[in-house]
């Protein structure tokens, strides 16, 4: 069923470009709200992307990149541990290798268990003893305040490239490329993290030829990184709407045809057909077990994975993330099996999922079934839903954030924000302190 749009908006879109009443909702519906939209909706190429030179402190960003590869410093990219970090990481780092061969870049991706989310400071710090002058963060960082002040004050550079909504205080970074920035003129503010790195490779590229420093015809393309980045922005769930949708367009071509090794070993262990792999494959069947790196193991197997040019390597790794999904599926299975349990048993009208003895995250499925939806959910005080850098996963719109200190939600609505879920069901996060778990926890 379509939602209800604006009419004004249907009547714009169906009276400038002909098309039936029904197409003109779905239009207004995926955010195309003017004519001249639907043909770059429908038929856009890389041509029409956005200029990403709009982007805020692009310039300055690869300046610093570009002088620190040349002068030999070290350099650590410091991705988040989802597949958007990972296609980020390798993204840059094989990019920067292409440009400086004797360049010094190395990936750190958190543990999320053991570290939680975003940038911390005993890592960075174990950078600077190791020499390391320039971080480069991916998909995160916006927030990191403290953390990148304390990078700062040890002599260390910080770039970031973050999609993320930033916070009322921005970080003292050296240079931040994020089209959230209330000041960045860049248009495209649904980009993935993949997507904002992509356009630092843009700035690197443009700087390096305004130098003159390609000889004729040796010039890089970055083409062939889009597959990295379709990967990247579909697993992410980010709207498939401007420039996201001619970055995916294309990507997916560049994995029918070139697909790199690590790429071609996810296809091969998921059972797809190179040449007919889609969108629907990356969201649901490569990007979730690109994701169980993070979320089961060790994170940094899946920017691994991404930058290795032996297939024997990636297929060992590839099939390793594979038995890893098939846990967390076994896992989530259970938790919807419990979810349903509570549910069923009548009061309380709440659905904790999860349970304080694993560290297991919220079942994506557990949301979409009849039985669960509409019910308020909470996670247990050390479950799934929130790691330890507070992070609440899976949420579209914004992230949720937990205190261990107080255990309590921050930033959301006295009722709790309704969280739409990818199965088509929705549930309601409710303030902890409103409730107390069985055994007064």
């Amino acid at each position: 069923m379509l939602r209800a749009p604006e009419e004004s908006l249907v009547r714009g879109i169906r009276e400038g470009t002909g098309f039936s009443d029904a197409a003109s909702r779905i239009m207004v519906n995926r955010g195309i709200l003017a004519p001249r939209e639907t043909e770059t909706f429908l038929n856009g190429t890389l041509q029409d992307l956005s200029s990403p030179f709009q982007m805020k402190d692009l310039e300055k960003a690869s300046r610093r990149l570009v002088d620190a590869a040349r002068r030999g410093e070290k350099i650590l990219v410091y991705a988040d541990y989802d597949a958007d970090g990972s296609t980020g990481a390798a993204c840059l780092t094989l990019f920067l290798s292409e440009l400086f061969p004797a360049a010094d870049v190395r990936i750190h991706q958190n543990h999320r268990i053991k570290d939680g989310y975003g940038l911390k400071k005993d890592h960075l710090e174990a950078a600077a003893r190791s020499g390391v002058k320039l971080v480069v963060t991916v998909d995160g960082g916006i927030t990191d305040v403290e953390a990148i002040r304390h990078a700062s004050e040890a002599g260390v550079d910080v770039i970031v490239t973050d999609h993320h909504e930033p916070g009322e205080i921005v970080p003292p970074a050296y240079a931040i490329l994020n089209p959230k920035q209330r000041d960045c003129p860049y248009p495209g503010k649904d980009l993935a993290g993949v997507g904002v790195v992509f356009l630092l490779m843009c700035g690197v590229r443009r700087l390096l030829r305004e130098e003159k420093a390609f000889p004729e015809g040796d010039e890089p393309a970055l083409r062939k990184y889009l597959d990295l980045v379709a990967l990247g922005t579909v697993a992410d769930m980010v709207p498939l709407r401007g420039d996201n949708r001619l970055l995916v367009q294309a990507g997916i071509e560049e994995i029918r045809h070139r697909a790199r090794p690590g790429i071609r070993a996810l296809l091969s262990v998921s059972g797809i057909v190179q040449a007919n792999v889609n969108e629907i494959d990356l969201a649901f069947r490569i990007g979730p077990r690109l994701n169980a790196a993070g979320r089961v193991g060790d994170a940094t197997r899946g920017s691994e994975l991404l930058v290795t040019d032996s297939f024997e390597q990636a297929l060992r790794i590839a099939s390793e993330l594979h038995q890893d999904n098939a846990r967390r599926q076994r896992e989530e299975e259970r938790i919807l099996r419990e979810a349903i349990a509570v549910v069923e048993s009548g009061p309380p009208p709440f659905v904790p999922l999860g349970d304080r003895s694993r560290r297991s995250r919220l079942a994506p499925g557990c949301p979409g079934n009849r039985r669960v939806q509409d019910r308020p959910t909470v996670p247990p005080p050390r479950g799934a839903p929130l790691d330890r850098g507070g992070r609440g996963e899976g949420f579209p719109s914004h992230r949720g954030r937990f205190s261990p200190d107080r255990r309590t939600f921050r930033a959301f609505s006295p009722a709790g924000p309704v969280r739409r879920t990818h199965a088509g069901g929705r549930h309601r996060i409710v303030h902890r302190e409103s409730f107390r778990l069985p055994g007064g926890v």
